[in-house]
């Protein structure tokens, strides 16, 4: 029997069926920025969609999790 050892971010129900195109579209990365890097604003995936921020404020806390 095998388990899954992990974490689970993000889970969605549906009421119907999806097509693979639909499967494909939620399953591909659009961006991702990593708040444990020194520049948050880097989109670290596939199409580079970097962005700004303003006015911020950071805060110490947990790291990795």
């Amino acid at each position: 029997m095998n388990f899954f050892y992990g974490y689970i971010d993000n889970v969605a129900l549906t009421t119907r069926a999806k097509s693979s195109v639909e499967i494909l579209r939620d399953a591909s990365l659009m961006a991702y920025y990593s708040f444990d890097l020194p520049n948050p604003n880097t989109d670290n995936g596939p199409n580079g969609l970097d962005g700004t921020s303003n006015n911020i404020v950071s805060a110490t806390g947990r790291v990795n999790e």
